[in-house]
């Protein structure tokens, strides 16, 4: 991603991102995830503990890494339908 990619992104993520957490379905879907997190931890060593936070931090870079590719996809098709839309 570019730098100038990467500004639009962290500016549509702090301006439009409370869409999402305003949103009832993904408020329950959050609260879930954490009350399960919060489950499995109880019933976890340390070593698994430790394991538990590696997936999550990769699953957490990986999301990132979708949510920019969709980000940068949009962009594209946006240039392409004004490219289209123009006589």
């Amino acid at each position: 991603m570019t730098d100038f990619m990467r500004v639009l992104y962290e500016f549509i993520a702090l301006r439009h991102m409370g869409r999402a957490w305003d949103d009832p379905e993904y408020r329950d879907f959050s609260a879930c995830a954490r009350q399960k997190e919060a489950e499995l931890r109880k019933k976890l060593g340390q070593e698994e503990t430790q394991l538990l936070d590696d997936m999550l931090r990769e699953l957490s870079c990986q999301h990132s890494v979708e949510l920019e590719t969709v980000f940068q996809s949009t962009l594209e098709l946006c240039r392409d339908l004004n490219g289209a839309l123009r006589p």
